[in-house]
């Protein structure tokens, strides 16, 4: 998936297995879409088999808030979270938006971000990575940035993710880069563009200096077979995207 070190163990689910009925049919690990609760429960209980502790199940809410270990939060309402201790499940839950996965070149810290539209352009990605910053507290962080990995998860793809001026405008507004303009396709419909999420994720990515970015390029919208996606289906289930240290 990505060339992280080994001890970095990192895990995307599917809609396949579990036990949720349609229009949730599958692995459906989100408590909120009107999913049976036991159900999801019971989803939840499998994927915390596979891993070593219970994972951090946050909620969220498009934000910036980054989830930190032993730091009074009122709940668990983030966006991500970062940890350096060993065993600390991370996930984040998505149907469309893009799960991002980090680590560092030494394997100390992980961290992961949920990373839609609204997130990209409020900053989730660069509050991620300066609470690695902050965590690491490196002697030089670009230097520390330059080595950072990060995996970019399955997200809606260019030709499904359709957007209006309001969304394209925002982006442009948050950076002079000439390349965030090449990232929406007009239609041919008024004020309607194709947005390239993938692509916006990694230009703000290497904006921050980094240069390891994997991607999985898959899209939730067009696999109806093993992923969930809020755009095709409205009423529908959330995948999970997972990190720890070992």
């Amino acid at each position: 998936m990505w060339d992280a070190p080994k001890h970095v163990k990192s895990l995307i689910t599917s809609r396949i297995g579990g036990c949720s009925s349609a229009p949730f049919n599958g692995l459906n690990l989100g408590t909120h879409v009107g999913d049976d609760p036991q159900s999801v429960r019971q989803n939840r209980n499998f994927i915390t088999d596979l891993v070593p502790t219970q994972p951090i199940w946050l909620n969220q809410v498009h934000g910036t808030t980054i989830w930190k270990k032993n730091i009074s939060m009122p709940s668990l309402q983030a966006d991500g979270s970062i940890t350096a201790d060993r065993n600390d499940v991370l996930c984040i839950l998505s149907a469309d938006c893009l799960p991002i996965l980090f680590t560092d070149q030494a394997g100390d810290i992980v961290a992961a971000c949920h990373a839609g539209w609204r997130g990209l352009v409020r900053g989730v990605i660069d509050q991620t990575l300066q609470e690695m910053i902050n965590l690491k507290k490196p002697d030089d962080p670009f230097i520390y940035l330059s080595q950072l990995m990060a995996y970019i998860g399955p997200g809606i793809g260019p030709e499904f993710f359709e957007v209006g001026p309001e969304v394209r405008q925002a982006f442009l507004n948050c950076s002079a880069d000439p390349q965030i303009a090449a990232c929406f396709q007009a239609t041919g419909i008024k004020d309607k563009y194709l947005a390239n999420l993938f692509a916006l994720a990694r230009i703000n990515l290497q904006s921050l200096g980094l240069h390891q970015i994997y991607c999985a390029d898959h899209c939730t919208y067009s696999d109806s077979t093993h992923l969930y996606s809020y755009r095709r289906s409205k009423i529908t289930g959330r995948f999970g995207s997972f990190i720890y240290l070992e």
